[in-house]
């Protein structure tokens, strides 16, 4: 029992009020800042020697002298390559870096990539799948002609290849060679482009084919631009590829070959001469596409914006899409487009038509106890405190500093 006119305050009531009072101090924690790492492409070759070129890019923001890229590492079907970043001054400059490296292998199943950060540990593995397969097509073997004529061909998903073998005159075709192994006289022969392939006509006669000559007329060209070879007529034998090429002049660009009144879009273009043939090039007016920055600033208060602070080059008309994450204890208020606030709409959606800048906007949020009791100023809380033992010392009033049980 207490004193009548007393009035006590608990021990355990006073904690209580300190442990309320620390949610209106903010509390910033660190997010886990690792590497992203972006598949761009691989480009498998088997000729002449067997490699594949490997490109992918590695984003990582706020990169220092001491917060940077350490480690990359490549596996190929379990097996596993240490490869060399950039320094890390380089790192610093460009914050996202793209990487190219070269293998001695073309055959594999998983080709996967990931990155270390010095302080904040490994990326997760990214599996690299956008793969380039090449079909090489190799100068004939005897008199002959094959379609398409001998060149690289490049395919960026399985396909199906259908190659066509015409002999010369007094000569027959035999079979092809596919990645050096004889694979049949089927002709059309279909190559499944599952991978890269080197594919060779073989054709057999006893001698030369007889001196056909054929006349490849170059006719003048439609529009702004020369060819190599020049508008004339020209005279070769019929086993000869002659290659031509377009080139526009300033303010046009190529647009197509008329072949023998047929349009071909390859430049250059190489024509098989196995009769008399008409070509000519036609240029058109570029279309002018303007070319603007948009500059993401540093933001107002604590958070990240996606793409990160810097510049970035995109032509009119392009959408592009910023996006705001506030840092623990901070909220996103709204975005500054050109220095004017354009609302809170998160992300947002730009349309390039000029060079413009974005900046986010961060304001740090009020903080409740989550008991129902209004935040407010610490310092309100300590005089506050400080009245009431004026008043209990004035009045002689008890402290009872038991935890109430």
């Amino acid at each position: 029992m207490k004193t009548t006119g007393t009035s006590q305050i608990s021990f355990f009531t006073i904690c209580l009020i300190l442990i309320f009072s620390t949610s209106i101090i903010p509390t910033h924690l660190a997010l886990a800042d690792v590497p992203s790492v972006n598949d761009i492409s691989t480009e498998i070759n088997v000729s002449p020697i067997d490699s594949s070129q490997i490109i992918f890019s590695v984003r990582h923001n706020g990169a220092t002298i001491n917060h940077y890229i350490a480690q990359i590492e490549l596996e190929i079907d379990g097996n596993v390559i240490e490869l060399t970043p950039l320094p890390p001054d380089d790192q610093i400059t460009n914050r996202v870096i793209e990487y190219n490296f070269t293998i001695q292998a073309t055959q594999f199943n998983t080709l996967r990539v990931r990155a270390r950060c010095i302080i904040h540990g490994w990326s997760s593995w990214t599996q690299l799948n956008n793969r380039l397969y090449k079909l090489y097509v190799e100068p004939v073997e005897g008199f002959g002609s094959t379609d398409p004529v001998p060149a690289s061909y490049v395919y960026n998903q399985v396909v199906t290849v259908p190659v066509i073998a015409t002999p010369a005159t007094g000569w027959s075709f035999s079979h092809w060679e596919l990645d050096g192994e004889v694979v049949g006289d089927e002709n059309p022969f279909t190559v499944t482009m599952s991978r890269s392939h080197r594919i060779k006509a073989v054709f057999t006669g006893s001698s030369p084919p007889p001196q056909v000559n054929y006349t490849l007329t170059v006719e003048p060209v439609e529009g702004s631009g020369t060819t190599d070879p020049a508008a004339g007529s020209y005279v070769y034998h019929s086993t000869v590829n002659v290659p031509i090429t377009a080139t526009p002049e300033t303010g046009g660009e190529f647009d197509h070959w008329e072949l023998d009144g047929e349009g071909v879009s390859k430049n250059p273009y190489t024509v098989t001469m196995d009769k008399d043939h008409t070509i000519k090039a036609v240029f058109i007016e570029s279309q002018q596409i303007s070319i603007y920055t948009l500059t993401v600033e540093s933001p107002s208060g604590t958070g990240l914006t996606d793409p990160d602070i810097g510049s970035y080059i995109h032509y009119q008309g392009d959408h592009v899409l910023v996006t705001a994450t506030p840092d623990p204890g901070w909220g996103f208020d709204h975005w500054e487009f050109d220095s004017v606030d354009v609302g809170a709409d998160n992300p947002l959606t730009i349309t390039i038509d000029g060079n413009h800048s974005i900046k986010a906007v961060f304001i740090q949020e009020e903080t409740d106890s989550g008991t129902g009791i209004p935040s407010f100023p610490v310092i309100s809380l300590i005089i506050g405190i400080y009245l009431y033992y004026l008043y209990i010392r004035k009045n002689k009033y008890s402290l009872d500093l038991s935890c109430g049980c």
